[in-house]
């Protein structure tokens, strides 16, 4: 079910929510920061919490450790349960896309080596692994993409390859 955002970047803008929360969300205001994630005001905390966390609070307090909560299609405004799952940070950054700032290679895992090979590489529990040297950058993508199926399982984030 729809809500609408309110604030200087949700305007225009929806919030996503499984029927069992739109009740209770309804008339809450919603706003969406500029990094997309969306924040309400919690009136039994009295605190600001960020909509995904506040529709998986329960499922959070049942777990002892620091976890965090993931979007599966990585939409930061669909905050349907079904769509969030419970998971650790080390497992939610396996699903990061490639980063933004400029790099030798258009896909994740890849970056060209000063012979003009180029390199593909998978990070997981903080330790780099070493995947192979390739001719071309395809091919090295097309690496990345098995190991990280492989490694990060259902968390993969997958090169999409022309």
């Amino acid at each position: 079910m729809e809500i609408a955002l309110k604030g200087k970047y949700g305007n225009g803008k929806i919030a996503i929510v499984s029927a069992e929360d739109f009740e209770q969300l309804k008339h809450t205001p919603i706003h969406m920061l500029r990094s997309g994630y969306l924040l309400i005001y919690d009136k039994q905390s009295k605190k600001q919490m960020y909509l995904h966390r506040y529709v998986m609070r329960d499922e959070l307090t049942q777990n002892s450790q620091q976890l965090v909560v993931d979007h599966v299609n990585r939409c930061k405004n669909d905050c349907r349960k079904e769509n969030l799952r419970i998971t650790t940070q080390e497992d939610n950054l396996c699903n990061r896309s490639k980063t933004s700032f400029k790099t030798s290679s258009i896909y994740k895992g890849v970056c060209k080596t000063v012979t003009g090979k180029w390199i593909a590489y998978i990070t997981k529990n903080k330790q780099k692994f070493y995947l192979g040297t390739f001719d071309d950058e395809k091919s090295a993508a097309l690496v990345y993409n098995l190991h990280a199926m492989d490694k990060h399982k259902a968390f993969a984030m997958l090169n999409t390859i022309n």
